[in-house]
């Protein structure tokens, strides 16, 4: 209770919702809920595929902050406290001058500066509808959208409170604009063995990869050559079999013509009998 006494001096609680405090004084730390438009959402538990992208972008975010120290991050128990609604999301991030006022016993937090949504059935209309809006509305600069069954991630940025559309990665870099330096290579999200590799200190296993990567190129550019050779023999054959064609076609022209002259021949020399 003190805990919760002191959130409420944080947040002025006392004239929030009453259904929100009942929401936060009920919800326990092994349950993934929140508080949207009135009605508590309960989550049910996450598949691999989704959990396993999250995983993954955390620990390339903690990677770069342990070294950059920009900020704080959070996943999945944090919840941010906005004007009426509370959510958990996948993945967020605060910028140091912010981060730098929380205390230990924190347990509700404001909007983040960086936030991420990883896209389930039972998640994605919330993603893409009202977390979308209140997000934009609450100013949170960058937003991510990832699907983990389609591989792709969708970089938002915000203008005029309204999130625009950056760029939908399927492949290469996504660079962040928020965090500073941070890159990741969207792959890594998708793909377990290039994620070890990419985290990875042995740099045999890197070099590796690598030549295994140059082996492929090689053989692939070996196949493209032997099918464009393929390919140009039979555009050959296709020329002469158009060519046959043609002559065959004016033989038969011919031979019409010779026809019809000899029936006209016929015609007069019975005639003149």
């Amino acid at each position: 209770m003190e805990l919760l006494e002191k959130t409420k001096i944080l947040y002025n609680l006392q004239n929030d919702n009453p259904e929100r405090l009942k929401f936060y004084q009920k919800i326990s730390d092994d349950q993934k809920a929140e508080f949207i438009n009135g009605k508590v959402v309960l989550h049910s538990p996450a598949a691999r595929r989704h959990t396993a992208v999250g995983r993954r972008l955390i620990t390339l975010l903690q990677n770069h902050n342990s070294q950059s120290k920009l900020g704080e991050i959070g996943y999945e128990k944090m919840m941010i406290h906005l004007t009426q609604n509370s959510y958990e999301p996948d993945v967020c991030f605060f910028l140091k001058k912010t981060a730098d006022l929380f205390f230990d016993e924190l347990c509700l937090f404001p909007a983040p500066d960086f936030v991420v949504e990883i896209l389930s059935k039972r998640t994605k209309k919330n993603d893409r509808g009202i977390k979308y809006q209140d997000y934009a509305a609450h100013g949170i600069p960058e937003y991510w959208i990832i699907d983990p069954v389609k591989k792709v991630v969708e970089q938002y940025f915000l203008k005029d409170r309204e999130y625009q559309l950056l760029r939908s990665y399927t492949e290469g870099e996504i660079q962040s604009f928020v965090i500073k330096n941070f890159i990741v290579p969207i792959e890594c999200l998708f793909d377990e063995r290039l994620f070890d590799i990419l985290n990875t200190s042995d740099k045999r296993q890197i070099r590796t990869l690598i030549n295994e990567v140059a082996e492929k190129e090689i053989l692939l550019s070996e196949k493209e050559k032997t099918l464009s050779a393929k390919e140009s023999v039979i555009s050959e054959q296709q020329e002469l079999i158009s060519e046959k064609e043609n002559v065959i076609s004016e033989q038969a022209k011919l031979l019409s013509e010779k026809d019809e002259y000899i029936q006209q021949l016929l015609e007069k020399l019975k005639n003149q009998k």
